[in-house]
């Protein structure tokens, strides 16, 4: 007998395909499991190589021995001949086929029901370890605070020239490695140069507070700063300068380059990479373009922000922070008061705008962000993210970055991982209202609403323009609840201070008339009032649409709401509030989800954490 026919004989080559397929299927298990508790990749790769070194031991225990119905016996002992053999032999194959079986049953299992969750879990154990190391880094480096200079000027009318300076500073000191800066928005609310110094960094929770003054004359400029321990408030370093004004941008760069090498020595911070420097050369363009940028309401002087960018770019066509202010500028503010066609129009020219912006200049962090805002406009997730991600790695440590991040990711539902990036970013930017708005709405799609009421109450605190904003997110947050009171008293404020025109009777008839025992009669009046209706303002489309859902029709919310959504994507991150999520198990809401980009961004990057896939084709949410 041949050697290859005594293999066959003594079985090994079916120990050895069925020693194979349960390998694959213990190491495919281990991949899934150990992850659950925690366990890195050690235990997997372990088991891979105990089940490696076991393959040649098996193979001999095969050749040498056989397992009969009465135990294991030595192949020389074993009857080879009639049935007993013949069963022997059709025993082992059946083990063989229902190894196999089981293998098939296994990856059919793991690709229609296991892979999607897994992905996301392994996806959200990177993240968790990426914000973990950023929270690590963020605590154990020494933090800043640059509060706006003071204008010492003889005519005290350099307000915004001095917020320019002191935000370029800012600016700078914000790309160093190894230094948090504390957000501008934050730190530029405080003025008062007799404030204690101690008291705001206890505020702004930070290590040093730098400030200064700024005296501008006709043809020159004096800058002094100090440097200040904000826990004793003692002077760590004093600074004084004064040069020409013809030579601005040079001073400009070099006072930042200065501070910044003082405060690299002081702080022992290492590794200073490119500073950022001018975008023009033209003095005349840029105090035009720091009066038109200036949140002071005094800097433009009855000019508007548009009239004053368009004039800088008269005097430097090439100057791109102001072509892409100006470009941001049509799509944020000039296209949302203009009927669709005009708006698309607007948008259009707005984007061509950023779009030369970052041609002339790629580095620019602005135009890549103006662009990333024009991409999501547009319902184009995946572009969006990769330019906030070009954007983060020109400026890793710039807040807008993280706010667009945060932004996009809520919008596609993926409010978890949104919330880890707000909650990291409020230790460097705890005043920042844009970034609190961002939170309310991410607290409240997580269901979390004591967190997002206590978000509401930092933005009514920080500015008394919010009133409109609260009381749409508390009236959303109400029917979060379920509340019927609750609802019907945010309902009426809501109406009584907004919908206050002629053009709004209808909406505030709707509201007067909503109760939440209404029955079917109501839901026709719901559906009259909305479907179909293009003139019907965004806000009340959500308004009625969250009427409609809390009295348990799910269709026409989706049929008022969804509307609006693929039109206007401001809105879009309000899908994933915890009451729509009957409206979010329909077959139209997957419609809704194909047609607005969701879905690729979803298979390209993380499923929403209300959706799962259902192999390669479908889906489902809740």
């Amino acid at each position: 007998m041949s050697f290859f026919s005594e293999l066959k004989r003594r079985n090994v080559f079916r120990v050895a395909a069925a020693y194979i397929v349960s390998s694959w299927l213990l190491i495919q298990v281990a991949e899934t499991i150990f992850p659950l508790f925690g366990f890195g990749d050690d235990p997997a790769r372990m088991v891979v190589i105990i089940l490696a070194f076991g393959f040649i031991p098996a193979l001999i225990i095969s050749w040498a021995f056989e397992l009969t119905p009465g135990g294991w016996q030595r192949e020389s002992d074993v009857d080879h001949k009639g049935e007993v053999a013949s069963d022997r032999t059709r025993r082992f194959d059946r083990i063989v086929i229902a190894v196999l079986a089981l293998g098939i049953a296994y990856f059919a299992f793991d690709k229609f029901v296991l892979s999607g969750s897994r992905e996301a879990m392994i996806a959200e154990s990177a993240r968790d370890a990426a914000l973990a190391e950023a929270r690590q880094i963020i605590d154990a480096n020494p933090s800043i605070a640059v509060l706006p200079f003071v204008d010492m000027s003889p005519g005290q009318d350099q307000g915004y020239f001095v917020d320019g300076v002191s935000e370029e500073i800012l600016n700078i000191l914000g790309s160093l490695d190894g230094l948090n800066t504390i957000g501008r928005t934050s730190s530029f609310r405080f003025r008062n140069p007799q404030q204690d110094l101690k008291e705001i960094g206890e505020q702004l929770g930070v290590s040093y507070i730098l400030e200064g003054t700024i005296r501008k004359y006709a043809e020159e400029v004096e800058v002094t700063a100090r440097l200040v321990d904000a826990q004793t408030g003692l002077q760590i370093f004093p600074y004084e300068r004064r040069d020409g004004l013809h030579d601005l941008f040079d001073i400009q760069e070099q006072i930042a380059r200065d501070v910044a090498g003082a405060l690299s020595i002081r702080l022992d911070i290492e590794g200073r990479g490119s500073l950022p420097g001018a975008r023009t050369d033209n003095i005349d363009a840029y105090d035009i373009y720091l009066r038109a940028t200036s949140r002071r309401p005094d800097a433009r002087k009855d000019v508007t922000r548009k009239e004053l960018l368009e004039l800088a770019l008269e005097i430097d066509p090439n100057y791109v922070e102001a072509m892409s202010g100006l470009g941001g500028w049509y799509g944020a503010v000039y296209s949302w008061t203009l009927p669709p066609d005009e708006a698309r129009e607007a948008q259009e020219y707005g984007r061509s705008l950023v779009q030369q912006a970052h041609e002339i200049d790629p580095t620019y962090p602005g135009a890549v962000g103006n662009l990333a805002r024009y991409q999501w406009a547009r319902g184009d997730w995946i572009g969006a993210t990769e330019l906030w991600e070009q954007y983060s790695a020109l400026v890793p440590a710039n807040i807008p970055g993280r706010l667009g991040s945060a932004n996009i990711l809520g919008k596609v539902g993926r409010t978890r991982a949104a919330l880890q990036i707000d909650e990291l970013q409020r230790d460097l930017d705890p005043l920042n209202f844009f970034a609190a708005s961002n939170r309310v709405e991410h607290y409240a799609q997580a269901g979390r609403f004591v967190e997002a009421e206590a978000e509401l109450d930092l933005m009514v605190r920080l500015t008394s323009e919010s009133d409109q904003a609260v009381r749409l997110r508390r009236m959303l947050i109400a029917f979060g609840r379920n509340d019927r009171q609750e609802i019907r008293d945010a309902l009426a404020l809501y109406a009584e201070e907004n919908f206050t025109g002629r053009e709004d009777n209808a909406i505030r008839e709707v509201i007067r008339k909503f109760d939440s025992a209404a029955g079917p009669e109501f839901l026709d009046v719901l559906r009259s009032s909305s479907v179909g209706n293009p003139g019907l303002p965004g806000e009340a489309k959500l308004i009625l649409a969250s009427m409609a859902v809390h009295l348990g029709d799910s269709q026409l919310a989706l049929d008022i709401f969804g509307p609006e959504v693929r039109g206007n994507k401001v809105r879009i991150g309000r899908l994933w509030y915890p009451h729509f999520s009957d409206m979010r198990r329909l077959d139209g809401f997957k419609e809704l989800a194909r047609d607005v980009g969701f879905v690729d961004y979803w298979r390209k990057y993380e499923w929403a954490d209300h959706c799962r896939p259902l192999g390669d084709d479908d889906f489902e949410c809740e």
